[in-house]
């Protein structure tokens, strides 16, 4: 029977989960809603998992294999914790596999840097960094969600691009495209009706998606986007930074970066990288994603033999 290494990236939009055949190392990926309950009501986060779930068994049906260990990330699961209702409800699904619960830092810093000291900053739907020293030891910095963090992130560029376009309507803030775009995606034509919509229809991940819209109108020049995704840019830098200079390093660390945030493009990297200063040489691209990262973590953590590299 083959056997199958699980590892879920549990994000606010949406959740990614890998399979890796222990023989083989061959991996298969599957995508889904998100987990989040900080993000998503728990009925939701719930429902997409249990989507995920199905879809796994479909896949082992086909394959005639077992899941045998489980890593999930979330940005819910603050610390290990093998109570969360994500490490019980996949207990009960996979019974013949050992199931990990983390925070979903610790996924992507295993991922970018496969499994070597160092840090990573990751920025989806929110944001937060996060450091492993030459001892294993881990430190966090940022992730105190939505109401009173996340600087950076998808939902503070949504909500930064919200004030940005409602200044705009006002008379008070700069012109910006950005106006127009989200009439056109939101489907409203006045401030009452944005109002209505934004408080009334839209949940987090959905705020967090018009980072998208944000993105698109500062590639075609749009000055008051450029300054969000800057700004963004600058944010995710200082907790980088902040995590880098609180964890003592037996040599230069490796920092690196995970999430949607930083597919948006070079206005996000132009600001990000001279925020970091004299860390900024130590900058290096991401080896593998969040979802690999837990697959690793849950192949080190149940002391199996690692695959790939």
């Amino acid at each position: 029977m083959p056997v199958f290494v699980l590892g879920i990236d549990g994000g606010g939009s949406k959740t990614e989960a890998m399979l890796m055949d222990e023989a083989t190392g061959r991996t298969i990926t599957i995508q889904g809603g998100g987990i989040n309950t900080i993000v998503e009501s728990m009925d939701r986060s719930a429902s997409h998992l249990e989507m995920l779930i199905h879809a796994i068994d479909s896949i082992m049906e086909q394959e005639s294999g077992a899941v045998k260990a489980v890593c999930i990330g979330s940005a819910a699961i603050l610390e290990e914790d093998q109570d969360h209702w994500s490490v019980k409800r996949l207990s009960e699904a996979f019974p013949l596999a050992q199931v990990l619960g983390v925070i979903d830092s610790r996924i992507a810093l295993e991922g970018a840097l496969n499994g070597r000291p160092g840090v990573v900053v990751a920025a989806g739907t929110g944001s937060i960094s996060y450091s492993m020293d030459d001892k294993g030891i881990m430190r966090r910095c940022g992730g105190w969600g939505p109401l009173f963090g996340d600087e950076g992130s998808g939902y503070w560029i949504g909500c930064e691009t919200l004030r940005t376009v409602a200044k705009h309507m006002d008379g008070r803030g700069a012109a910006t495209m950005l106006t127009e775009r989200l009439q056109e995606k939101l489907q409203v034509r006045n401030g009452v009706e944005f109002i209505n919509k934004v408080y009334g229809l839209m949940n987090r991940s959905e705020i967090a998606s018009l980072a998208i819209e944000t993105g698109t109108c500062a590639n075609l020049g749009d000055g008051e986007a450029i300054r969000i995704l800057s700004e963004a840019g600058e944010h995710l830098a200082d907790l980088a930074v902040a995590v880098t200079r609180s964890t003592p390093w037996d040599s230069k660390p490796a920092i690196s970066y995970a999430g949607g945030i930083f597919r948006l493009g070079e206005l996000i990297m132009s600001s990000f990288i001279p925020r970091l200063g004299e860390w900024g040489s130590a900058l290096k691209e991401p080896l593998h994603s969040p979802s690999y990262g837990a697959v690793m973590l849950a192949r080190k953590q149940f002391g199996m033999n690692r695959i790939g590299t």
